[in-house]
């Protein structure tokens, strides 16, 4: 399954793979943080996975266009089908660079 990692303090947006989707212990690991949060800037067919704690932890922040909260720490996007399964992002990392703002 194909997803895409924001990570704002390389400035980078790119793509990553995973054989079995993105279970949530690699949400957990990839993304760095003990607590997780779901948001939905691209509706509801693309998953944001974010640092639930990541304010708190005061990571880098980046913002995303017609999004109106910043967003903190790395990111992981990936799909979401009709029936609530996970499957691979239909966005392009250009797609979502030319949307993400890093300060």
């Amino acid at each position: 399954m194909k997803g895409i990692l924001v990570d704002p303090v390389a400035k980078s947006v790119e793509y990553i793979q995973s054989e079995d989707g993105f279970p949530l212990g690699e949400l957990h690991q990839l993304i760095g943080a003990e607590a997780l949060d779901f948001c939905y800037p691209f509706g509801r067919a693309e998953n944001v996975v974010i640092d639930d704690e990541g304010v708190a932890k005061k990571l880098a922040s980046w913002q995303l266009e017609g999004y109106d909260w910043p967003i903190y720490g790395r990111a992981i996007i990936f799909g979401r089908d009709a029936i609530g399964g996970d499957r691979s992002t239909r966005l392009t990392v250009e797609e979502v660079y030319e949307v993400v703002t890093f300060p």
